[in-house]
């Protein structure tokens, strides 16, 4: 799949961001239709590397910040 999906149409469907952008990449996508947010891969991602936790954390309170 990873020859025949660019990263344009990935983005398309994906928010693709470093964890510092994240929240702010979230918002701008969704900020103005969306009043809830969920991360369907979070779990996984904690599962797999618990330390993640704390990362996510950040990006949720970020997100409800704004």
């Amino acid at each position: 799949m990873a020859v025949v999906v660019t990263d344009e149409m990935l983005e398309h469907f994906a928010v693709v961001a470093p964890w510092d952008d994240l929240a702010d990449a979230l918002l701008a996508r969704y900020g103005e239709m969306a009043s809830r947010l969920v991360m369907y891969l979070a779990e996984a991602s904690i599962a797999e590397e618990p330390k993640l936790l704390g990362r996510w954390g950040e990006v949720a309170h970020a997100v409800r910040a704004a």
